[in-house]
């Protein structure tokens, strides 16, 4: 039931960031891992500037990630703090990628760890920190 809760926290949190519809069970899914066992999906976007994550609190317990790049350049998705370093490999423009990651209660950046002719794209704002609890 925790997982649940915080996979709708999260998918609401986007939903809101993009415009959509809270109640919208769309954004929120399961894929199957060991027999009997499902962990929860969320959705986040990553565009020139930004990590369309407008939450920054959420609850512990592991997540994969369902990550989109809505830019129009290569993007990525890196997750650090709390001993865990994981990262998505460079996505092209409109490609998909997961990430599952088990979030313990603590702090964690979330970014993106690519570098382009306009610099760092951390730097340029596809950076957010969140706090998990």
């Amino acid at each position: 039931m925790r997982r649940n809760r915080s996979v709708y926290m999260m998918a609401a949190a986007v939903a809101v960031a993009c415009g959509g519809d809270l109640n919208d069970s769309s954004m929120i899914d399961t894929v199957g891992g060991e027999v009997g066992v499902s962990r929860p999906i969320a959705s986040t976007t990553l565009n020139e500037w930004s990590i369309g994550i407008p939450s920054d609190t959420l609850p512990a317990g592991e997540l994969t990630i369902r990550v989109v790049n809505g830019g129009t350049m290569h993007h990525a998705l890196e997750v650090e703090g709390q001993g865990i370093e994981r990262k998505t490999q460079p996505l092209d423009a409109g490609a998909r990628a997961e990430l599952t990651v088990n979030l313990k209660p603590g702090t964690y950046e979330l970014y993106c760890p690519l570098e382009g002719p306009q610099g760092k794209h951390a730097s340029l704002g596809m950076r957010r920190e969140i706090v998990v609890r």
